[in-house]
């Protein structure tokens, strides 16, 4: 069995998925590549088909419209159950490139957390704002972002996947692991910073912030009655 199922999201920008996807063929072995590819342009679907060829450990789904990073991911993750039956699952950008043993770190801290993400966030108390990303190991945090971050497949469908009332892109991961708080389970930070994430633009630019400001009401109004302090580790 793999040791981990890796489910990928593409969407156009082809250097970015070559650099991911070569580093994770440099830096990994045993597992199987799940990819959804959201209606890229020809370029990104011609490499796509090639390196479907050439390896096969690989798996992909080829939608005909963009369905946004939220809908994309839980996309992905049914098609991975579809070919997979493999326990632990985590879930990369086409931007993140996974370095040298990245996935021993994240086995052994695994150990302790039950969900562990490479990019933890802290919240503002009275409004739900992500105000800082963590730079220190021993700060607490109130979530870890969707990219870069593993669980349990069974887990992941137990939380109820991500909530897709959040439209297109953002709070989706915040609103996962509040979830799991909530149940008892372990949220971590993978401290090592194992996956460098490049951005691509900027995250708060054009439509994307029209989906923050929605996301974020409705992540307000869900969470309203908790307080934060609550969910930090």
């Amino acid at each position: 069995m793999p040791t981990i199922d890796v489910l990928l999201l593409t969407y156009n920008n082809l250097s970015s998925t070559q650099q991911c996807v070569n580093n994770l063929y440099k830096f990994t072995s045993n597992f199987k590549l799940f990819i959804l590819d959201n209606g890229s342009q020809e370029d990104t679907i011609k490499y796509l088909k090639k390196i479907n060829k050439q390896n096969n450990n690989i798996y992909i789904n080829f939608q005909e419209k963009n369905h946004g990073i939220i809908k994309g991911r839980n996309k992905c993750f049914d098609f991975s159950r579809e070919n997979s039956d493999s326990e632990r699952i985590i879930f990369l950008d086409n931007d993140q490139y996974v370095q040298e043993n990245w996935l021993d770190s994240y086995l052994e801290k695994m150990k302790d957390f039950d969900i562990l993400g490479i990019e933890a966030w802290t919240m503002r108390e009275h409004d739900f704002y992500p105000m800082r990303k963590t730079r220190q190991s021993e700060k607490n945090f109130s979530y870890v972002g969707a990219g870069g971050m593993t669980l349990n497949a069974k887990l992941f469908e137990e939380l109820g996947k991500f909530d897709e009332d959040y439209e297109f892109i953002y709070f989706e991961d915040p609103d996962l692991c509040f979830k799991a708080y909530q149940q008892g389970y372990k949220v971590g930070w993978n401290c090592s910073l194992v996956i460098e994430h490049h951005h691509i633009g900027s995250l708060l630019s054009g439509k994307n912030k029209k989906y923050f400001i929605r996301n974020w009401k409705i992540f307000q109004n869900k969470w309203k009655d908790y307080e934060i302090s609550v969910f930090e580790r």
